[in-house]
């Protein structure tokens, strides 16, 4: 004889309560990354901005004299060293150097005015070629981009 069974209501399988779950876990890991995201950016710039005039001139057919001029500074003031120089060539050519008096590949001589970077401050360089754009840094975050440089 044909035994009869009632029909039993079954819980959610294992396999989708585990799915489930992992999804729930995906949705809440998304929100609290959506939230809390702003809190973990990094500063841009906590030193200041600098505002500069940048003029160049050939000296002769192999060097070129630049003169950058810090017009404004809203950080303080901090030692030459500390501030890295990062000069792209006009034949895309870059050397990065710190703005003490030293020389790097491709400037042959560095003559700041003082020794901290600060408003008012004049650097003298001369590049062994034609100079497309100079950017200013502290800490890796930049202080200061030129844009382009063109021959005076």
């Amino acid at each position: 004889m044909k035994e009869i069974r009632p029909k039993e209501d079954k819980a959610v399988s294992p396999i989708i309560a585990t799915i489930l779950l992992i999804a729930i876990t995906v949705v809440l890991a998304a929100t609290l990354v959506t939230i809390l995201g702003g809190f973990t950016h990094s500063a841009k710039n906590t030193f200041g901005d600098a505002a500069a005039t940048v003029s160049e001139t050939e000296h002769n057919s192999t060097t070129y004299d630049l003169n950058l001029s810090v017009s404004s500074f809203s950080g303080s003031s901090v030692g030459n060293s500390h501030v890295t120089a990062t000069v792209t060539f006009t034949n895309g050519t870059t050397a990065s150097f710190a703005l003490s008096n030293s020389t790097a590949k491709y400037i042959k001589s560095i003559k700041p005015s003082s020794s901290s970077f600060t408003a008012g401050s004049v650097y003298l360089m001369v590049a062994s070629g034609p100079i497309a754009s100079i950017d200013l840094s502290y800490s890796g975050a930049t202080i200061y981009s030129s844009g382009s440089i063109s021959l005076s």
